[in-house]
Order: C-alpha cells, then structure tokens, then sequence
C-alpha cells in the first residue's frame, strides 16, 4: 500500500508538472498567434538606430555630481522601440511567481517562450544595454570613475581605469 501510494504521489507530480506545461505551451502559442503580424513598423529594433538613439539620450542627460554622481535620463528608447518592447512582455502564465506586487521572469535555456518576447528580450540584452548604454554610460561616468579608482586605490589603479579601452560608435 504504501509504495502505491509513493507511485500515485509521483504520478500526481508528473501530471502537475505536465499540466503546467500545456498551459505554458498554450499561452506561447496564442501569444505568438496574436503578434504574427508585427504592428511595430522594421525600424523599431533597428540595432543601429537605436544604439545611436540610446547614446544620444546619455551625452543630453543631465549629470549632477550630488548627493553622489548620476545622471538625469530621459526619452532612453524611441518610443516605437519602447512600444515594441513593452508589446513582447509575455503572458502572464510565463512569469513563475505568482506575487501580485512583483513577478519575475528568468530565461533560461529550454523555457517555453513566445517568439516576440525572445526577440525583445535580445534586443534588450545585446543592442539596447550591451552596445548602447553600457559605452554611453562608461564616457559619462570615466571622469569620476578615475577620480574614484585614483582616491580609493592610489594613481596605479586609477592610471589603469583612465586607460580602459572605451567603445565608440561609429563617427565620435
């Protein structure tokens, strides 16, 4: 009895686990059902365009140095970009808690993921953090980092921080 009994128990998990990811697989194919027809024109992740459009925003942001160095960031994203983007947030099924007030999503290898949400989630990833703000934001803040590295660290490490290769776009 009690090893029928671990048998249905593990069935049980089994079934669970499969019905969870039906639903996961009928909420990625509706979603991509209802975004086959992109309604974002090709322009909105144009990786060029908007890397460019990215660094624009960081050299017009408005940098104070108190009550510690930031800077000010406005219009980051062209808003057919920042429509795509939030268009290719997933469904609600994706999100694995189930707290109200904050859910995440992780992506990890083998997930059942909609096709428009993989496509935003790179763009994010590779153009819009990886080739835009990151160089943006390192020319925005090398002043301070080497002040920062040279103070704390001593003028070796603060010399090395002052050399760090910092990626360029095209033409600056």
């Amino acid at each position: 009895m009690a090893n029928r009994l671990e048998a249905t128990t593990a069935l049980a998990a089994d079934v669970d686990a499969l019905q969870e990811e039906v639903r996961l697989l009928r909420a990625a194919a509706l979603f991509n059902a209802q975004h086959r027809e992109r309604r974002h024109g090709p322009d909105a992740l144009d990786h060029d365009r908007v890397v460019a459009h990215v660094g624009r925003a960081v050299e017009a942001a408005t940098f104070d140095a108190q009550p510690m160095p930031h800077l000010v960031l406005s219009n980051v994203l062209p808003p057919d970009t920042y429509a795509a983007l939030l268009d290719a947030i997933p469904p609600r099924e994706s999100f694995s808690q189930k707290d109200e007030k904050k859910q995440n999503f992780r992506l990890s290898p083998g997930d059942v993921v909609p096709e428009w949400t993989l496509a935003g989630v790179r763009f994010l990833e590779e153009s819009i953090i990886r080739a835009g703000l990151v160089p943006a934001l390192l020319r925005a803040f090398l002043p301070h980092i080497r002040h920062v590295y040279a103070a704390s660290y001593g003028p070796t490490i603060g010399a090395r921080v002052a050399d760090l290769p910092i990626p360029r776009r095209p033409g600056v």
